[in-house]
This record gives C-alpha cells, sequence and structure tokens, in this order.
C-alpha cells in the first residue's frame, strides 16, 4: 500500500500464533483479576447474609407479642389504598397542582412524565433480573431461617412461592419519590420514608422479603428513573405527550389516574390475569 506521496506505507500485521498469545493473556488477565475480585465478592455477599438476618432477627423479635401490633402492620401490608394508594395520590396530586401555563410547570410536568416513564422500565428490569437470578425464597417459607410468623387473621395461611429478589414494591414506590422530588421537596422525603417504614418495613416484618431483597429493588428503581429521566430530558417525546395531555385533558387526565392506579395497586389487574394463563413459571417472577 502506498501514501499519497508514492511512498509504501507498513500496515500492521498479526500472525495467527500473535492472535492466540493476545487472547490467551487476555484469558489470563481475567482470571486473575477474578481470583482477586471472588475473595471480595464473596466477603461481601457474607456481610450481605449477615445484615438481612441481624435485622430480620431483630423485627422477628417483635412477632407474636401483641396480637393487635400484628393485626395492625397485616392490615397496612395488604391494604392496596395503605400501600400504593398514598403515593399515587401524591403523585396525581403533583401533576394537577402544576397549572401547565409556565415553563417551571411545563418542566416539572415534562419531568413527572419522564419518571413516569422510568418507573415502568424500572418494572420491567426487575422482572428481568427475577428471570435472570437465581431463586430466592422468601424468609418465611425459608428453611434456613427460623422465622415465627407474626399473628395472621383466623384461617388465614400463606406461603408465597414467587422469587423474592429484587423486591417489586420496592422497585414501584421506590420511584415515586424520585418523581415527587422534581416538584416538592418535602413531598418527596414524605414519599421517601413512607415508602421505606409504611411499605417496606410490613413486607420484612411478614416475612416476604430480606432487607436485601428491598434494598435492591429501591436501587434499581432509583436509578432507573433517574437515568430515564435524563435520557428524555428535553427531547421530543415528553414534549409530544405533554402537548398531547393540554389538547386532550379529559383523555390524558383518566390515562394518568388508569397508571398510576395500577401502579398503586401493583398490577393487580395483571396478577388477576396470571392463574388464567396457568403458567407457573410467571407465578414464580410475580408473586405477593
Amino acid at each position: 500500500m502506498r501514501s499519497a506521496t508514492g511512498q509504501p506505507t507498513s500496515r500492521a500485521t498479526f500472525t495467527p500464533a500473535a492472535i492466540a498469545a493476545g487472547i490467551f493473556s487476555l484469558l489470563m488477565l481475567g482470571l486473575i483479576l477474578l481470583l482477586f475480585l471472588v475473595p471480595a465478592i464473596t466477603s461481601f455477599m457474607a456481610a450481605a447474609a449477615h445484615f438481612d438476618r441481624w435485622l430480620l432477627s431483630l423485627l422477628n423479635g417483635f412477632a407474636r407479642q401483641s396480637r393487635g401490633l400484628d393485626m395492625l402492620a397485616w392490615g397496612v401490608s395488604v391494604n392496596d389504598l395503605a400501600q400504593g394508594g398514598v403515593l399515587g395520590a401524591l403523585f396525581c396530586g403533583a401533576w394537577f397542582a402544576t397549572s401547565g401555563t409556565t415553563a417551571t410547570d411545563r418542566q416539572k410536568r415534562e419531568t413527572l412524565l419522564s419518571s413516569l416513564v422510568g418507573l415502568y422500565a424500572a418494572v420491567f428490569l426487575a422482572l428481568a433480573a427475577r428471570a435472570a437470578l437465581p431463586f430466592r425464597a422468601r424468609p418465611v417459607v425459608d428453611p434456613e431461617f427460623s422465622f415465627l410468623t407474626p399473628y395472621l387473621p383466623s384461617g388465614f395461611a400463606f406461603a408465597p412461592t414467587s422469587t423474592s429478589f429484587p423486591s417489586g414494591h420496592a422497585t414501584v414506590f421506590f420511584a415515586f419519590p424520585v418523581a415527587l422530588l422534581a416538584v416538592s421537596r418535602m413531598l418527596g422525603l414524605f414519599a421517601f420514608v413512607y415508602a421505606l417504614v409504611g411499605i417496606s418495613v410490613p413486607r420484612m416484618y411478614f416475612g416476604l422479603h430480606y432487607p436485601t431483597d428491598i434494598l435492591a429493588g429501591a436501587v434499581l428503581s432509583i436509578a432507573a428513573v433517574v437515568v430515564v429521566s435524563q435520557v428524555l430530558r428535553g427531547r421530543s417525546l415528553t414534549s409530544s405527550l405533554l402537548a398531547w395531555s393540554e389538547k386532550h385533558p379529559a383523555a390524558s387526565n383518566g390515562l394518568l389516574f388508569f397508571c398510576c392506579l395500577e401502579l398503586a395497586t401493583e398490577f393487580s389487574t395483571v396478577r388477576a390475569m396470571l392463574p388464567l394463563i396457568a403458567n407457573g413459571y410467571l407465578t414464580r417472577l410475580v408473586g405477593p
């Protein structure tokens, strides 16, 4: 091959032996890195398991100490209004509190819309993680954890069969505070505390999740909402959706209410259809 001046130029070539040596070197480098990382990963997993058992044991120490306390926690944990209804109402309130007539209000509404898209993305990511990761039994049915079940309503017993990691509730409900922070810091902080104390703690108290299940779901949710919001900021998609909502307020407000209702009840309509599908694999991914 010649250059523009007519002088011959050299072109780097690699012999099969050199390519094989390079591949072998990369594999060896990866193996060395893996040998260094495995102890760190093992230590991290052991620390996470120790944290799970410590916090669950602490919460489980209150089980069956008071029937009234257990019934109150049960009522909060199974009541859709007390669970996602509060956060869904806050989201709708934040939407209607912004008139959309000023540039600041439009920016807030665009952020709420992009956060809603990010929330749905987080749900799909959580389902993908549940499908890809090994099955994890919930504490209440985990034979390795001597879980004392709190008092339950008379004649009621539950044995969830779906995987525990990551928490679907945490994935859905920790996304709301991120969206609400864009409108009001007070609303966002309240929503975060409520998602932690009002939703996550009862789930752990009744042995439906380990603390790391909650943590993983929350991190996944917050990261997805933040990333999607940043990607969609200033893009035509959110502007078009906002323009459509202003042009068709009845349809858009109804659709917003429907989306918030499904999220608040954690897709109860879809869950009700799963037994009709009769797919055991799906029920292992999506459970109570």
